[in-house]
This record gives structure tokens, C-alpha cells and sequence, in this order.
């Protein structure tokens, strides 16, 4: 069995948009949290009046956070891309990712995303804040090497 350990800092964050941007690794990223993903419904259950209770299995977005440092400049470039692009077409475009973590030996496969929220600006304290992107992904699918 391999020694794996629990960094984040090999791992790498790819991000790509069909027609609008080529492949493009992720860095600089927030020194406390490079992302963070909300945890996914995977169903409904219901209670009748007669107490019989009923489920089911419901489809739902994956939604995840990037948080970007103020000075990295390649990555807020390609969130900065997304959304001039959105702005300019008035219409949504389709992000595709791949998040490779050789700490634990997984890859997960994000396919079409879609930028949802964005801070325009970094918050400014002693020092400029990290940016802050949402994604919202229609799957992420996990697989381990």
C-alpha cells in the first residue's frame, strides 16, 4: 500500500472552457483554503400522513468555492476571462475540470460548470484578501490511480 499523506500542495486544479480557454493549471492559492465543495443531496425522503414514509433519488449540483490570493494573477485572469465572456455574450459558458490529489491518490473530473458568483475585487485589510469564485458543477466524479 502507499504512504499517503494529507497535503494539498501537490495538488492540481485544471480548468478549462471549450472555444474560450485552453487547459490552465490553477495556483495561488488562499493560504487557509484553496477550495471547498458543499456536500450534495443525494435524495428526498417524505413522511405521509399515515406514517409510511417514501424516497427517492434526486439529481442536484455540486456546488464548489475557489478561493484565489490577490496577487495570482494567472488565475484571477481565467476567472476574469469567464466572466467578461458571460458579460460580453449574455450567455453562460460550459467549464470543464480536472482536481488531481496525488497526496491521497484521487483524481476528480468536474464537467460542465458554470461560474455562478464572483467577488470583483479582492477585500483589502493589512493585506489584499483572497478572491473568491463559485462554481456550480452538473457532476464531480471521484476516482482513485
Amino acid at each position: 500500500m502507499a504512504n499517503y499523506t494529507l497535503t494539498s500542495a501537490n495538488s492540481i486544479f485544471t480548468v478549462w472552457v471549450p472555444g474560450l480557454l485552453p487547459p490552465v493549471v490553477l495556483s495561488g492559492y488562499s493560504t487557509d483554503k484553496a477550495w471547498e465543495t458543499d456536500a450534495n443531496k443525494l435524495g428526498e425522503k417524505f413522511m405521509g400522513v399515515d406514517g409510511k414514509s417514501s424516497s427517492g433519488y434526486t439529481p442536484n449540483l455540486y456546488k464548489q468555492t475557489v478561493h484565489i490570493q490577490g496577487d495570482s494573477f494567472l488565475s484571477k485572469e481565467v476567472f476574469g476571462t469567464i466572466v467578461r465572456a458571460t458579460k460580453s455574450a449574455v450567455n453562460t459558458y460550459d467549464i470543464y475540470a480536472t482536481i488531481s490529489l496525488p497526496s491521497t491518490g484521487e483524481v476528480v473530473n468536474c464537467t460542465r460548470g458554470t461560474l455562478i458568483e464572483y467577488v470583483p475585487m479582492p477585500s483589502a485589510g493589512k493585506v489584499l484578501e483572497a478572491m473568491v469564485y463559485t462554481i456550480e458543477w452538473e457532476s464531480m466524479d471521484l476516482t482513485i490511480f
